[in-house]
């Protein structure tokens, strides 16, 4: 008679205290962005004729190694603010307001992403879609443009949600205002 005996070590808990993972209050940094997007036609309806595609765009970029900054504050009142610098220069400034239910994240009302990854200083969304067009000289000809975006994100900054603060007033000049003196 044979007995046969196997056991297994139990797996590690974690115990790291967990930090409550909301969009708000802080600053979000792109770390990563991956972009498709296909444009064409189907011949005999859509989605199931046959598909032509004319056009085709991927972009996959790590914005720290192309000198590219693009940043998001989701903010309490249910706006947000993003800015994206290219070498130092501002390229674009925006706002609009966003929203979030369970791992769907609302922005601008038109652009619905789903949070595959939320934490306390990770992000990570992602949204498709395809619009159709048909024309009427076109027959069964549909039209589309097709996208696909992934985003990964780091929380830079954590604001505080609830804070009070007071201006202290000094004759001394600020450390920012000094270094530009410094520069001039």
């Amino acid at each position: 008679m044979s007995i046969l005996f196997s056991a297994c070590k139990k797996d590690e808990e974690d115990n790291t205290p967990s930090t409550p993972a909301t969009l708000e209050g802080g600053v979000w940094d792109v770390t990563h962005l991956l972009y498709n997007e296909e444009e064409g036609y189907y011949v005999g309806g859509y989605p199931n004729g046959t598909k032509y595609i004319f056009g085709e765009i991927e972009v996959d970029i790590i914005p720290a190694d192309s000198n590219l900054s693009i940043t998001l504050e989701f903010k309490n009142d249910g706006t947000y603010t993003t800015t994206q610098t290219e070498n130092d220069t501002t390229m674009y400034d925006g706002y609009g307001v966003w929203w979030k239910q369970n791992n769907t994240l609302t922005i601008d009302t038109n652009t619905i992403w789903e949070i595959s990854r939320l934490t306390s200083t990770r992000l990570e969304i992602n949204s498709t879609s395809i619009d159709t067009l048909t024309r009427p000289w076109t027959g069964d000809t549909v039209w589309f443009t097709f996208w696909h975006a992934e985003y990964t994100m780091d929380r830079t900054t954590i604001l505080p949600t609830n804070t009070n603060t007071k201006q202290i007033q000094t004759d001394e000049k600020s450390l920012f205002n000094s270094f530009i003196d410094k520069r001039k």
